[in-house]
């Protein structure tokens, strides 16, 4: 950070200039080095947020997005990862997704609740863009929470056991959505 603010504070130039872009790949090289020995360095992690969020770069929130997608396939039960992916899906803000980017993540989650169904994380980040879809009164909304009830009934159908309290979880939470059980 030391080494960011005072060139951004400083000239006048815009996040777009080589010698930022150059500074902020090689700090954002270094967090993924740190974070690939604490994956869950908060520290870490909010420096990554601080030079996304300054750059801006349509480039770096979409190498980020892959970035995200590395190390939840490296260790699907990092929370970090998937927070991670939160905010760069929404590009650092608080404003809603689009519903075609909302489907995507949850498409997304689902993916990733089927590797392990008992894995909290991705039924968490799939019910965070239900609900904000919802919310935001989002065409299609009423589309996407039913396909997830139903998606959430196809995948705990096919864990091995007779208990999976993440994935029961997000389907009542689901259901509340819709207003009741499902077909």
């Amino acid at each position: 950070r030391a080494l960011l603010e005072p060139i951004l504070t400083n000239t006048s130039a815009d996040a777009n200039d080589e010698r930022i872009l150059s500074i902020a790949k090689d700090e954002l090289q270094y967090i993924s080095t740190v974070l690939s020995n604490d994956g869950k360095n908060y520290h870490a992690w909010s420096f990554r947020q601080y030079i996304l969020r300054t750059l801006s770069s349509s480039d770096e929130w979409e190498s980020d997005l892959a970035y995200t997608d590395a190390l939840i396939n490296e260790d699907i039960r990092n929370n970090s990862a998937w927070n991670h992916r939160w905010f760069v899906c929404h590009r650092g803000t608080r404003m809603p997704c689009t519903s075609d980017d909302a489907t995507r993540e949850c498409d997304y989650a689902l993916s990733k609740a089927e590797m392990d169904p008992h894995n909290e994380s991705p039924w968490i980040y799939l019910l965070g863009y239900v609900k904000e879809q919802i919310r935001s009164g989002a065409d299609g909304s009423d589309e996407l929470v039913r396909r997830m009830v139903q998606e959430s009934k196809r995948l705990r159908h096919t864990a091995a056991d007779t208990t999976c309290p993440s994935c029961d979880s997000a389907r009542i939470e689901l259901l509340d959505m819709v207003g009741g059980p499902a077909p």
